[in-house]
C-alpha cells in the first residue's frame, strides 16, 4: 500500500509502520545487514530518497513535498533543508548530479526543481569510482 507507506516496511501486528508515519528513515548497511541509523527526515511520511553517487548524503521528501532534506551518511546530521514550495506536492524522485552539487527534484504539478548547495559542501565530496586501466595483451 504506497500511500500508508507500508510497502517501505511492512505492517507491524496489522497496523501502519510507525517510521512510516512518523517520516523516519533508517539506513542499513548491506554487506552486515545491521542498521547505522535512524533519522526524523521529516514529520510527515516519506515520499521519495535517494543517495549520491558515493553513498554519503541522503535527500529525502515528505508526503507534503515542501522540503527537501540532506543528510550526512553514516552521521544522519542534517547538512541542507530546500523549499521546493509553500502549497503541498507530490514529489515523484529525488536524484543528485554525478558531483553531489545539485539535486534534481521531480514533482506532479509537472515542474522539475534543480537546488543547488551555495557554499559547495556537497560538491567537495570525493567521487569514488574505479580507472579503467588499458594496456596491451
Amino acid at each position: 500500500d504506497r500511500d500508508s507507506g507500508a510497502a517501505s516496511c511492512g505492517k507491524l501486528g496489522g497496523s501502519e509502520c510507525v517510521e512510516a508515519k512518523l517520516g523516519l528513515v533508517t539506513i542499513v548497511d548491506t554487506y552486515t545487514l545491521k542498521p547505522v541509523g535512524t533519522v526524523l527526515a521529516h514529520r510527515s511520511p516519506v515520499q521519495a530518497l535517494s543517495l549520491n553517487p558515493t553513498g554519503q548524503l541522503l535527500a529525502t521528501a515528505s508526503t507534503k513535498g515542501t522540503v527537501i532534506r540532506v543528510f550526512a551518511v553514516p552521521s544522519l546530521d542534517t547538512l541542507y533543508a530546500f523549499r521546493r514550495g509553500s502549497s503541498a506536492c507530490q514529489i515523484f524522485g529525488l536524484v543528485f548530479s554525478r558531483d553531489s552539487a545539485h539535486i534534481c527534484a521531480s514533482a506532479a504539478s509537472g515542474t522539475v526543481h534543480v537546488f543547488r548547495n551555495s557554499e559547495r559542501k556537497l560538491g567537495t565530496l570525493p567521487l569514488q569510482s574505479e580507472e579503467a586501466t588499458v594496456g596491451a595483451a
